[in-house]
């Protein structure tokens, strides 16, 4: 899997239709390779990397890489494994599973990472059948490891130093959807083989990942790129560069703009994260702004602000209206940010969610970015927790469980590093007023706490939770301020 193809694009859903297409018999279509050499390098599918050796004949992965990630990665047992790749069969409803919130899986669930190896998958069913399962389930997950396993998928193989033919072989074979465009793959190809080049739209969404924001998906790069040169940014990326034009300029003003674009987020719209942006639809809006007005007002700068956050609150209803907003941002700075706010229309603020905590979910994103906003302290020494890096290292993990899973799930959790299980309660115990109130938990939640009161814990810290949180919103928002522009830019030369 070469260095210069896209991401993983597909969902949790795309990998179980997938699997369920191999077990219905369906076909899936073919994969084209290419075979050259390849340096010695780390190759991942997806959560999983295997470390592969310079090889002059090498495959490279031209049209499949979707369909081989998910291979790999769901059949293949591996620590830290994506939720994506963590897939089961229902072995009584005869059907897909996933985990989701659950901590333990039924004995009735199989685990696909075990098919393909016939010892783990005999373990595996042995187990099953102490904790219940019948012959019948028995019987099916065979048929399961038989389906998988011997489902055959065509590929092809070009060996040629003709690009030209690959070109044509590919824009033959491949079909609309989430696949690459001819033009994609041969310039990463290019790019690829030489990872110094400033064009390289890789070395471009690697230099974005090192600026302490987090790593964004290549089309929302993309989109970014095309903010800058200005026009329609979901418009095809083929073709944009003419021949003997140079991406560099574009990609590095794309960084540079990027950077600022990040710094406003976290210094002013507490937003310290991509996994805590409810809608990373906005950075290509917000690409284009910085593109065009490097160092705006101070005041346009709370207009922006007041703009994030209350379109968090409405773009749940309409997600295409940040589709449009690109266009509304120009050359004059106050024209750009009358457009945008007056694009959100005054729909009613949707509720807060505090059962959302899966960061895949808007509402968890902007639970996030409240809870950043109270500078959270470390229970440890009061000192200010770096919520960046903590999204950065733990994502999801950073909601450290104070109680046991309650509703509402937010209730039972701080914005905190990792700590051993059960020490979470004692260090709220011992922590003074300033450290509670940055993590939203009022004393006499505390007080239930320290006399095992779990659920009266959980009860009192929602409560006080959502008029925090609400409180946090209504500050960035400011849904009832004047949004009228600074003087300075009223004020009128002498003819």
């Amino acid at each position: 899997m070469p260095r210069f193809q896209r991401g993983f694009r597909w969902d949790e859903r795309d990998v179980t239709k997938f699997f369920d297409s191999l077990w219905r018999g369906f076909p899936v279509g073919s994969l084209l390779l290419w075979e050259r050499s390849a340096p010695a390098q780390d190759v991942s599918f997806g959560s999983f990397t295997v470390p592969a050796e310079e090889e002059q004949s090498a495959l490279w992965v031209v049209d499949g890489q979707q369909r081989l990630t998910a291979l790999v990665a769901t059949l293949t047992a591996h620590t830290g494994a994506l939720p994506a790749f963590e897939l089961y069969f229902d072995l009584h409803a005869a059907d897909f599973a996933r985990r989701g919130s659950r901590r333990t899986v039924p004995p009735h669930w199989l685990p696909f990472n075990v098919l393909l190896d016939t010892n783990r998958l005999l373990d595996e069913l042995m187990t099953r059948r102490t904790e219940g399962l019948d012959d019948a389930g028995v019987d099916l997950a065979r048929e399961l490891a038989t389906r998988i396993g011997d489902y055959r998928i065509p590929l092809a193989i070009v060996r040629t130093n003709d690009e030209h033919v690959l070109r044509e072989i590919f824009h033959r074979t491949n079909s609309a959807g989430r696949r690459m465009t001819a033009s994609e793959v041969f310039r990463a190809l290019h790019a690829a083989l030489d990872p110094g080049d400033p064009g390289d739209l890789r070395t471009l969404i690697d230099d974005i990942g090192t600026k302490g924001f987090g790593t964004l998906r290549e089309d929302t790069v993309l989109r970014c790129v095309l903010a800058v040169r200005g026009g329609d940014v979901y418009r095809s990326f083929e073709g944009e560069f003419a021949v003997g034009e140079s991406p560099a300029e574009t990609f590095a003003l794309t960084s540079d703009t990027l950077e600022r674009v990040f710094a406003f987020l976290r210094d002013d719209a507490s937003i310290p994260h991509v996994r805590a942006l409810p809608y990373v639809g906005v950075l290509p809006i917000l690409t284009r702004f910085f593109a065009l007005h490097r160092e705006p007002h101070s005041r346009t700068r709370n207009l922006l602000r007041r703009w994030i956050w209350r379109g968090s609150m409405a773009w749940g209803r309409d997600v295409g209206a940040l589709r449009r907003a690109v266009q509304e941002v120009v050359e004059d700075e106050q024209a750009s940010i009358d457009n945008l706010l007056g694009g959100l229309g005054a729909d009613r603020p949707l509720a807060m969610d505090l059962n959302a905590i899966q960061l895949n979910k808007a509402a968890a994103k902007m639970n996030v970015a409240l809870l950043t906003s109270l500078h959270p302290l470390d229970l440890w020494d009061a000192s200010p927790v770096d919520v960046g890096a903590l999204l950065e290292d733990d994502g999801p993990g950073a909601l450290v469980e104070v109680v046991a899973p309650s509703s509402p799930q937010l209730a039972g959790r701080i914005m905190h590093p990792a700590v051993d299980e059960g020490e979470v309660a004692a260090l709220l115990q011992a922590a003074d007023s300033a450290v509670l109130a940055s993590h939203a938990v009022p004393r006499e939640a505390v007080e239930a706490l320290m006399v095992g009161d779990t659920a009266r814990f959980v009860i009192l810290r929602a409560q006080h939770l959502d008029d925090r949180l609400r409180e946090q919103r209504t500050r960035l928002a400011e849904p009832q301020a004047d949004d009228r522009p600074p003087l300075s830019s009223l004020a009128v030369a002498d003819p």
